[in-house]
């Protein structure tokens, strides 16, 4: 019997196999180039700086995995055969009621004939139509289940559908990526742009030292980060730093103190600036100032010779100074200015800039007038562009013009005087730039002459202007019509030349001389010399406990070799004490010549007067300058010699020069005694004459005598 209708069936379900196995093949090699191309469309369009190298890496990966998933899922199964066995166990595992019918009958049909001797034909044709009869109205198509393959399919399109959905809603961009597969012709369109707002232009020009800010704005998307890459001198692995944030999309670098060229560019989000090559220079500079000073007359300092001028940029000079700045810059100078003051402060003003010795606009001048303390700065600009942003400042100093200074020696206080008097006014005056003017000022309570100032210049001892003058005016009380009980003012004034904002003035105080008659100011001159009697006295008490004292250390010390540190300080303390008799004389002496000089210039020595004091006076002043202080010495070095012979011996002396004191002092009192007893007798022979002068006028008109 013909098994033909069942290889028929057979041969059907091998071709449904075989379509399956190619549809599911096929949507698997399908879904891994759907996946590459996912992938590289996303690695494209998220990183749309990846090089085409490894772009076309990527896409070579993918066609790969495609070509491995075409043989392992296609090649390799569709090249399995399946016999007409194979498939009649399937359908037997289907349909276990044929109970290996179909496969018997479709072997043994094949082998009829083959194996004649052992089959029999009968049975062979037997057992097929029996198998024909039992397979013959079975379906063959369940023994191939399609679900996985379907399912395969199906995710394999609604895949494909979803792909398709997307390149069509973004079709622009996946043209962009198509077109970007094999080349670098088409570039991603940028969600963010950046604007750099700082610095401007390309290549960039910095002065050497100087900070460089880097500045964007970023538009569009606002990415969250920029970065700013950059490398020195144009060489070496870039580095990379982050960009401060600023608000409304701006972003901020700073490069410190650039010393090198640098070459940087900015990425932010999917945008790049080009490289930017930042060019370094020097910056203008002084590199040499000097200054020539032009002093105020007054200040009779010497100007400076402009052939030698100062090398130096701080102005030190008196109010007034006019000072020639000269700058010279170390590179081409296109602009120049002058500010004054601190800074922040400045009061700008513009400079001449002038040619070189070499022709080259480098030479900057200014003219400086010192009127006050402040600070100056020179700001330039080259002709490259730089310009100096820390300028170096320099001061201005204007020193202090003192006012003059008075010293008055004589009279220092204020004065009785009798109308006949002449008082010099002795004093010294100092500037430190000059004097320039000296006048006495004299006020009166005579109504005629209330007021009188007398230019001094014919009593200098230097004319004007002069840093030291020594003057001596002769104040004659006649010439101001002074009378008994008049009130005579005067005051010195000196003033100096400063010009700015105007001379400097002294005044003394305001002395005065009181008119009264002269017998009331030579009671006066006796009770002074009483006053000096009794302070002689003293001294003699001191000088005689002295003398003691060193008697005592005679005895004490005057056998000793070494002292004690206790006997040493008596030896100490009886040469102060000298030196104490010794000031207290020096005032002594002072008050006896002011007295004489009183007498002296109020005209009351008379006859022998000045002579009967000369010699007081000098044995006052042979005590006070050379007896009392060499006996101090002497006694001061009595401490100090370290043999007992030695110290005895100036012990010695010591005590003789202390009797040579005591005898001058006495003879001083003694001089001082007969010269009151002598002005006492002249007073009142004064008077005596007086009244007989007044007698006699009353005799004259009335013939009766008192």
């Amino acid at each position: 019997m013909d098994l033909s209708p069942i290889l028929a069936k057979l041969e059907a379900v091998r071709a449904r196999a075989r379509q399956l196995v190619t549809l599911d093949g096929a949507c698997r090699v399908v879904l891994v180039l759907l996946v590459a191309a996912i992938f590289s469309f996303c690695i494209d369009y998220f990183i749309p700086k990846l090089p085409l190298g490894v772009r076309t890496t990527v896409l070579i990966v993918g066609l790969a995995a495609a070509g491995v998933a075409a043989w392992r899922y296609l090649m390799v199964p569709l090249s399995v055969k399946f016999t007409d066995d194979d498939l009649a166990l399937y359908v037997e595992q289907q349909y276990p009621d044929l109970q290996d019918r179909l496969i018997s009958a479709i072997q043994l049909a094949r082998e009829r004939g083959q194996f004649s001797n052992f089959n029999s034909p009968q049975l062979v044709d037997a057992l097929v139509k029996d198998a024909m009869n039992e397979a013959g109205p079975l379906d063959f198509s369940p023994v191939i289940v399609p679900a996985g393959p379907l399912k395969v399919a199906a995710g394999t399109g609604a895949a494909l559908l979803v792909a398709l959905s997307l390149a069509a809603w973004q079709f622009d961009s996946v043209k962009t990526w198509a077109a970007r597969l094999l080349s670098d012709s088409r570039q991603w369109p940028q969600q963010t742009q950046i604007v750099m707002l700082s610095p401007t232009g390309n290549p960039v020009t910095v002065a050497k030292g100087d900070d460089l800010e880097i500045e964007i704005l970023t538009k569009g998307v606002v990415p969250r980060k920029a970065v700013i890459s950059y490398r020195f001198s144009g060489a070496g692995e870039p580095m990379q730093r982050p960009m401060r944030a600023e608000t409304n999309g701006r972003w901020r670098f700073e490069f410190s103190k650039v010393i090198e060229p640098i070459e940087f560019w900015v990425e932010a989000g999917d945008a790049e600036t080009p490289h930017i090559a930042v060019q370094v220079l020097n910056p203008p500079s002084i590199e040499r100032i000097t200054l020539v000073y032009d002093y105020p007359d007054y200040t009779l300092l010497k100007d400076t010779d402009p052939t030698t001028p100062i090398e130096d940029g701080n102005i030190v000079g008196p109010l007034g100074t006019h000072v020639k700045v000269t700058a010279l810059a170390n590179l081409d100078v296109a602009q120049a200015k002058m500010m004054f003051g601190r800074r922040g402060e400045e009061d700008v003003r513009d400079l001449v800039v002038k040619n070189d010795a070499q022709g080259r606009p480098r030479m900057i001048v200014a003219d400086v007038d010192v009127i006050t303390n402040t600070q100056y700065a020179i700001w330039l600009k080259a002709t490259n562009g730089l310009q100096t942003n820390s300028p170096v400042r320099y001061s201005i100093k204007a020193t202090e013009d003192k006012s003059p200074e008075l010293k008055i020696s004589e009279p220092n206080l204020d004065k009785f005087c009798t109308a006949q008097a002449r008082i010099p006014i002795k004093f010294q005056s100092t500037d430190d730039f000059g004097v320039v003017k000296l006048e006495l000022v004299v006020r009166t309570n005579d109504p005629k002459h209330p007021e009188v100032t007398i230019p001094l210049d014919a009593f200098n001892s230097e004319s004007y202007p002069s840093k030291r003058i020594e003057t001596e005016y002769p104040f004659d009380m006649a010439e101001f019509g002074a009378k008994e009980g008049m009130v005579i003012q005067y005051q010195i004034v000196a003033r100096d030349g400063r010009e700015i904002p105007k001379a400097n003035e002294t005044r003394s105080r305001v002395f005065l001389f009181t008119v009264i008659k002269r017998d009331d100011l030579l009671k006066k001159m006796e009770d002074r010399f009483g006053r000096i009697r009794e302070e002689l006295m003293r001294v003699v008490q001191f000088q005689e406990g002295g003398r003691g004292e060193v008697a005592r250390l005679m005895d004490a010390v005057g056998v000793k070799d070494m002292l004690t540190a206790i006997e040493r300080q008596a030896v100490n303390g009886a040469a102060g004490n000298q030196r104490r008799i010794t000031q207290h004389m020096e005032r002594i002496t002072h008050d006896f010549d002011e007295v004489v000089r009183d007498m002296r210039y109020n005209k009351l020595l008379e006859g022998s007067s000045e002579a009967r004091l000369k010699k007081p006076a000098d044995l006052l002043h042979g005590v006070t300058e050379t007896k009392s202080p060499d006996t101090a010495s002497l006694l001061a070095t009595a401490g100090t010699v370290g043999q007992a012979k030695e110290r005895m011996s100036r012990l010695q002396d010591t005590s003789v020069k202390q009797e040579d004191i005591l005898t001058d002092l006495g003879t001083i009192l003694g001089l001082l005694n007969e010269y009151e007893t002598y002005l006492e007798v002249v007073r009142y022979v004064r008077e005596l004459l007086q009244k007989v002068k007044v007698n006699t006028e009353e005799m004259r008109h009335t013939g009766n005598p008192k």
